[in-house]
């Protein structure tokens, strides 16, 4: 019985396999179709088929012909590698051959084939390509996002310096550049990081690394379920299985970054400060979908991402591990490119994008390498639509095309000596690209768009990597070039080398650590800008009137574009004489009266007046760039080092360093921690003052001056470990630091009327430039005395120091020696000049803002007994009377931060931050911004605005309890990259102060009437009148207070 199942079996295998014979005879032997080898029934050719796979096809080429034609299974296929038949199938027959075959991976990893890479041609498809042209890949996109890859390859640079700072290491750098693709794209597409520079080098991070490779490139393609259709019934291997749990995890990650992105663009907090870049693609994606709701859905958006995250990441590290390699084969090459950059772009700074047109030789290495190792070996397979022929031959409906670029990029007809590595054939001329014979990024309509944006992200990184750091094998043996068996052309071992900074470069490094953050870091320093209504404009006005009048006429005649709303103004002043103290409730009232956004000018200066949290929004996110310079000020230049210190310095590699350096040195949250016992010394000495004043009665204590001495001695101790007020601080140092203190402040609040009429600069009206010059000096060398008294004390290794009211005590490490210790590798970059224009910034900055912000916080509290009753119970709670709170508990202390920042709101330090300048023409909120633009962001305004804040002007710390401050409606310390660097700091010291003060004295009014809230003149809106009031040590406190 079993052996007559057996015949019978093998009668009807015989049966079907003639009857295949027969039907593929009728239906196929007439049709003129392409060579190909002998197949088997059923199989076809899928027996030739081993790995890798391209080798393969290239051996049948070889031997059949450049055009071949193949059978696997039930699916045709044509294999090409003759460049006339790839320019025909892409040029005459590019629309023919412009779809996509089905396969059981595009069934279930493409979103039912609506990805622009699997999408078939039509309408979607043409949609999604000309979204990924215009907003991804276009020239102005390209231009969006250079600063995001510079940033990752400085990223880069940087970490390699840290691990080869102590000499010649092995890097793994097949890990370091897909961490570099896998950020850039993901900045690109969700505004952030995947990896931040933090966790980059541990397990955590190389773990991270893995399982997003796993996600977006694992190696599947075709299954057999793909050329037999009997094996879908069937889990051959596992193969289905896999498909379908790389979907969950892929769409699962996908669908996180868009609900997450969605959710922050709902809640208006997609801002630099939450780490998300106003620029990505998914939050450019959901506004699209807020217009086209049924086009741009879910599925839409994460395809585009997903694309964005295969296609741009493999294709840039794998390129990159290929090149280094090749280069590390060939040291003689390394050393040409090397001497090129050096050529072209010298040792004083790194390498730009803006070098690499210049860069033509490293362009031919790289051309080099995707020739001999491009990374789609077998260009992405397209499908015909219809009958068509190729060459003469017939190509039948639904045959999936398969061009060979290894096997054409290696043919010795159309290259000599096509195995060897020899950039030169790329150079001088265009000769070995032109026809199709080069084409690693493929051909025709769905060629890849974003082969240029891949191009430089390699260029880039390659021309860092070499201009940085000298490189070797690991051993005397050739790195191993053997390709491994993937979807792409990966190599088989990963890339190990040995790299160490090369010695021309090494003081150069200092570039490499700035970083503004994703989707990061993006803010802006606050401050404010004064002016007073002058009396003698009428005079100037009658002095320069030709010259003024000639320029007004021919600017109105040449100015029809849609400029914001703005006032009647007149000849040559402009609306200066609108102008009265204090400035922010002037353009208050004029922003109630024409609108948010209003344009004046100041004599010649174009101002763009804001009070509107969109139009923040907009200037700090989408075109921060655009508003990241500063205006050209007599007190900049002059009070400023020429306008290099971090709030006057225009916006550029100098400004990003100095940046660099208070965010990463200065200001970062370890440094400030470092810090945290002085600030608890001065405190103290505050707290023990105040007792010796109170402790036998109530006393009347100036809280103004109390609280000025307070924070420049903070600021002074942190920059030079010194003390230069208080009554035990009696010698000269000291008494000259106040006073050069007093001028500078007093020039800095006044207006300068050269700023507005340049001409009037010819004759130092009003005769501030004369005086700003002469108190430069002074402390200039004021300033230089303490750079050159740190730098003997650090020859001398002193241990410790006497700081007046403390006693001698260690000494510890302070800004200026932070400074002088990285001078000592970095001396180009800091000089003297950039120290003491550090000190400059800290000093002015951090001091006199965090006094306001006190003396405001203070009055409010007096003014409102029950908040500050409310605030000491919390203390009370929380801390109780055992020990005088520190940093720790007041983060603790969520009702004493929420008073701070009514008072931030009511009171902000700079009521009109610091001016920005427009680099080019650009709109707000519709209106045309010309170039030149001095902007001025109204925080007062945005702070007391009706429509943003339930009863404005009412002291009222609870509204915070509920998160009301998110978004652009409160910006004490400005947004976006030129944000304050030390708003940490200064909102530690405030907490402190603020805090102990509640904590150990009672606090009562000097009279029945309430504290005068009226604002003074000045940078930070000081109160008009000194505050004062009246204390008594807590029965609870004095044994704490007598003990200190």
């Amino acid at each position: 019985m079993l052996l007559l199942e057996n015949m019978l079996f093998c009668y009807c295998l015989a049966l079907f396999f003639l009857i295949f014979l027969v039907i593929k005879h009728v239906f196929h032997g007439n049709k003129n179709l392409p060579p190909g080898p002998p197949s088997l029934p059923i199989i076809g050719h899928l027996h030739l088929l081993k790995q890798p796979l391209h080798q393969t096809l290239q051996t049948l080429l070889q031997q059949y012909g450049p055009i071949l034609s193949l059978k696997v299974g039930c699916r045709s296929m044509l294999v090409l590698s003759s460049p006339s038949a790839v320019e025909e199938c892409f040029t005459k027959n590019d629309v023919v051959l412009s779809n996509r075959p089905t396969s059981f991976v595009g069934d279930n990893l493409t979103y039912n084939y609506t990805t622009i890479i699997f999408s078939p041609y039509g309408h979607l498809w043409r949609t999604l390509r000309r979204f990924a042209v215009l907003e991804l890949f276009s020239q102005k996109a390209l231009n969006k996002f250079s600063s995001v890859r510079r940033e990752e390859v400085c990223s880069l640079l940087r970490q390699l310096s840290k691990v080869s700072c102590s000499g010649t290491k092995k890097v793994d750098l097949r890990y370091f550049f897909s961490l570099l693709s896998y950020n850039i794209a993901l900045r690109m597409s969700a505004g952030k990081k995947y990896i931040e520079e933090e966790i980059a080098c541990s397990d955590l991070g190389k773990q991270d690394l893995k399982e997003i490779k796993k996600i977006f490139n694992p190696p599947i393609s075709f299954g057999l379920c793909d050329f037999f259709p009997a094996f879908k019934w069937i889990d051959y291997k596992g193969y289905k299985k896999s498909v379908i749990k790389l979907r969950h995890g892929r769409d699962g990650f996908l669908q996180g970054l868009v609900d997450e992105i969605r959710q922050k663009k709902t809640s208006s907090c997609s801002s630099p400060d939450v780490g998300l870049e106003k620029t990505a693609v998914i939050e450019i994606l959901l506004s699209l979908q807020e217009q086209e709701p049924d086009f741009y859905t879910d599925d839409i958006i994460k395809g585009l991402v997903a694309a964005m995250l295969i296609a741009g990441t493999e294709t840039v590290s794998v390129t990159m591990e290929w090149a280094m390699s090749a280069l590390l084969n060939h040291p003689e090459i390394l050393q040409k490119v090397r001497a090129e950059i050096a050529s072209e772009v010298g040792h004083e700074r790194l390498v730009e994008e803006l070098d690499l047109p210049k860069l033509k030789y490293l362009r031919c290495v790289i051309n080099e390498t995707l020739r001999l190792y491009p990374v789609v070996p077998l260009l992405l397979p397209r499908c015909a639509s219809e009958d068509c022929t190729v060459a003469g031959f017939e190509v039948p409906r639904d045959t999936i095309l398969l061009v060979n670029a290894f096997a054409m990029q290696r043919d010795p007809e159309m290259w000599e000596e096509p195995n060897r590595f020899e950039p030169e054939r790329f150079a001088v001329t265009l000769e070995e690209k032109e026809g199709v014979k080069f084409i690693p990024f493929g051909m025709g309509r769905r060629a890849c768009p974003g082969s240029t944006m891949g191009m430089r992200a390699i260029m880039l990184a390659m021309a860092g990597l070499i201009q940085c750091f000298e490189w070797e094998r690991t051993g005397q043996e050739m790195v191993d070039m053997t390709p491994v068996v993937s979807t792409s052309m990966v190599k088989a071992q990963p890339l190990e080398a040995f790299c160490k900074p090369y010695g021309s470069m090494a003081n150069l490094f200092s570039q490499l650590y700035f970083r503004e953050d994703a989707f990061s870091e993006k803010m802006h320093k606050p401050a404010q800008r004064k002016m007073e209504v002058f009396h003698w404009f009428n005079f100037a006005a009658l002095f320069f009137f030709l010259v003024l009048a000639s320029k007004l006429v021919i600017y109105k005649l040449g100015n029809p574009k849609n400029l914001p709303p703005s006032p009647p103004s007149r000849p040559i002043i402009g609306h200066l004489h609108l102008l009265n103290q204090p400035l922010h409730r002037t353009l208050c009232e004029l922003s109630n009266k024409y609108g948010d956004i209003l344009f004046l000018r100041f004599g010649t200066r174009k101002v763009l007046v804001i009070s509107s949290p969109s139009a923040v929004e907009e200037c700090f996110t989408r075109k921060d760039v655009i508003f990241a310079n500063r205006p050209r000020t007599v007190a900049g230049k002059h009070l400023n080092y020429n306008s290099t210190t971090m709030g006057f310095s225009s916006y550029g590699e100098h400004w990003r360093n100095l940046r660099r350096l208070t965010t990463v040195e200065l200001f970062s949250t370890n440094r400030v921690a470092t810090f945290s016992d002085m600030r608890k010394e001065e405190v103290q000495l505050l707290l023990k003052q105040l007792f010796r004043d109170s402790s036998k009665q109530q006393a009347k204590v100036g809280l103004t001056t109390s609280f000025m001495e307070l924070t420049f001695n903070v600021a002074m101790r942190m920059i030079a470990g010194k003390r230069y007020y208080g009554k035990e601080v009696v010698d000269e140092e000291a008494r000259q630091f106040q006073n050069l203190i007093k001028e500078m402040e007093a020039l800095r609040g006044s207006s300068n009327m050269n700023d507005f009429f340049p001409v009037l600069q010819w004759i130092d009206f009003q005769g501030l430039e004369k005086r700003m010059m002469g108190l430069m000096k002074k402390m200039d060398r004021f300033l230089q005395d303490l750079i050159e008294e740190h730098q003997r004390v650090r020859s001398q290794s002193s241990q410790s120091t006497k700081i007046p009211g403390l006693g001698h005590q260690k000494r510890n490490m302070t800004l200026i020696d932070v400074m002088l210790s990285l001078k000592e590798t970095e001396p180009e970059f800091y000089t003297d000049q950039t120290i003491k224009g550090v000190i400059m910034s800290t000093l002015t900055a951090g001091s006199q803002t965090s006094a306001a912000t006190l003396e405001w916080a203070m009055s409010l509290l007096l003014n409102n007994p029950e908040t500050m009753q409310k605030a000491s119970e919390e203390i009370d709670g929380i801390v109780g009377a055992e020990h005088i709170l520190d940093e720790v508990d007041v983060t603790k202390l969520s009702y004493l931060q929420n008073i701070i920042n009514e008072t931030l709101r009511l009171f902000p330090p700079a009521p009109l931050l610091l001016p920005h300048e427009s680099s080019e023409d650009c709109t707000v909120s519709g209106f045309h911004v010309p170039r030149g633009t001095m902007l001025l962001v109204n925080t007062w305004s945005i702070h007391r605005d009706a429509k943003l804040w339930a009863e404005p002007t009412k002291f009222m710390p609870e509204r915070f309890e509920g998160g009301e401050g998110e978004g652009y409606k409160l910006l004490p310390f400005g947004a976006g990259r030129r944000a304050c660097p030390g708003a940490v700091l200064a909102k530690r010291i405030i907490g402190l102060t603020l805090g102990v003060l509640i904590q150990c004295f009672e606090w009562d009014r000097v009279g029945k009437e309430e504290i005068n809230l009226t604002e003074g003149t000045g940078l930070t809106m000081p109160k008009a009148e000194p505050l004062e009031a009246l204390c008594r040590p807590r029965r609870s406190m004095v044994d704490l207070l007598s003990s200190m």
